[in-house]
């Protein structure tokens, strides 16, 4: 009976060590997934960053039809932000 029993204890530490290993998997399946998804906003941000920018010093220097040297300053200006 005590080699049973010896034998059971075995199969449920295999049991318990499984599930421990199972649970880090997905830990660090759900940590990649956050981290991924975190760059891909990042980078579409500063993406709609750089395309915004020379969008709008192209719209001021229509609206207020002065010459290219406002246009650095117009850079100048919304990179401070």
């Amino acid at each position: 009976m005590k080699r049973t029993l010896a034998s059971e204890r075995g199969v449920a530490m295999l049991a318990a060590l499984g599930a421990i290993i199972l649970i880090g998997i997905i830990m660090a399946g759900v940590l990649f997934s956050v981290t991924q998804d975190s760059r891909i906003s990042d980078n579409s941000m500063r993406q709609s960053r750089a395309t915004r920018l020379p969008r709008a010093c192209l719209e001021r220097r229509a609206a207020l039809s002065s010459p290219v040297g406002d246009m650095v300053y117009c850079f100048a200006s919304i990179c401070r932000r």
